[in-house]
């Protein structure tokens, strides 16, 4: 889905002083131009060790570049608090539930174990990248970078298994590690499900009543929510917005519309919809669409936004209702699969989706946080 990284400030010295090798060159600007590689730190520390080594670079313009681009990387998460070493900085992420994917170090460092490094298991040390790993294995490692962007997971649900047993498989946490990396670094989300209010309609003798298939939604949104609070960083207010469309008449003698236009029914399902939001305590809104638009966007999908800018897409199927209480069915799963979608067919496709995100809503509701 998205990878974060830290740079030692060793590295960021050595980068400094030592001359600039074409593969570094090339590992770094490629990292630079990655805008779902995120680097995370105190940017203040890097620009206080940048005015004391700024004589190194009076006459290596390209470098220079590099530094600037690497400080103005709009996927660099900074965090303004100076940490005393890595250990430090494991234990505030590991409150936050979040695992760094590369941590890069001088060649020193990894060779000797000793700086930032110091107190790192072993096992941790495969994630340590040095100049010397980079002029090695510069490939492999862009290619494990790039795997771990184009990352798809699959929940699944075996015949009459329980959310309790679903959540404890690898493959589950593995796609929850992943999700909370995606808010760790942002600050609103945009999930678009056309089926959410569909799932809140359930007509009977003309009369609007509770639909035990939006309970499934319900959870899938307060299981969520408990990750927007833990896990997002961003001084900012955490937004949350759910997109969906009113359900077209189901054939020429329905009276679905009709039926759920009236005032009493309007008002039950508003006040389904209000409660809905609820779950979430950070700020939240959903917009139902008019049913004409049923058939302008088919696929799910779920955006996170950093700064009003796209940082990620996945695609989801075959609902938001993958927090269920079990899969009620005796002889086949349920799968839930997360898709990473390409920033080519994100722009293939925005056209299309901002002419359903900028049209009129017939029923608009949001909380603040």
């Amino acid at each position: 889905m998205i990878v974060l990284s830290y740079l030692t400030k060793k590295f960021f010295e050595e980068l400094l002083e030592k001359p600039l090798e074409e593969k570094k060159y090339t590992h770094l600007n490629t990292l630079i131009k990655n805008t779902t590689f995120f680097f995370i730190g105190n940017k203040n520390s890097y620009r206080e060790i940048l005015e004391k080594k700024k004589n190194s670079l009076r006459h290596d313009h390209k470098k220079v570049l590099l530094i600037k681009q690497l400080l103005a990387k709009g996927s660099w998460i900074n965090i303004p608090i100076y940490f005393k070493n890595l250990d430090y900085f494991f234990k505030y992420l590991n409150k936050k539930d979040i695992n760094l994917d590369f941590i890069y170090c001088s060649d020193l460092e990894r060779k000797n174990k000793i700086g930032e490094v110091k107190y790192l298991k072993k096992n941790t040390m495969k994630m340590v990248i040095s100049s010397e790993r980079i002029n090695n294995e510069n490939q492999k490692l862009l290619n494990t970078i790039n795997k771990i962007i184009e990352n798809s997971h699959t929940i699944t649900y075996k015949p009459r298994e329980k959310f309790n047993k679903v959540s404890s498989t690898l493959e589950f946490k593995k796609w929850h590690k992943n999700l909370k990396k995606l808010i760790f670094v942002s600050d609103e989300v945009l999930i678009y499900d056309r089926y959410i209010f569909k799932n809140f309609i359930n007509i009977k003798n003309n009369r609007a009543i509770y639909n035990r298939n939006s309970d499934a939604f319900c959870r899938t949104l307060n299981f969520i929510s408990n990750s927007f609070i833990k896990s997002f960083v961003s001084k900012n207010n955490f937004d949350c917005k759910l997109i969906c469309v009113l359900p077209p008449e189901e054939n020429k003698y329905s009276n679905l519309h009709s039926a759920i236009t009236s005032d009493d029914n309007w008002e039950f399902l508003k006040n389904e919809i209000t409660n809905f939001i609820k779950l979430n305590p950070t700020k939240t809104s959903i917009s139902v669409k008019d049913w004409k638009l049923w058939n302008k966007v088919h696929e799910r999908y779920w955006r996170f936004y950093k700064g009003g800018q796209v940082i990620k897409v996945l695609k989801f199927n075959p609902g938001f209702d993958f927090i269920k209480e079990m899969n009620f069915d005796w002889n086949k799963d349920k799968e839930y699969e997360f898709d990473n979608v390409s920033m080519l067919d994100f722009y293939k496709k925005e056209e299309k989706f901002n002419q359903l995100l900028e049209s009129e809503s017939v029923l608009f509701e949001e909380k603040s946080a």
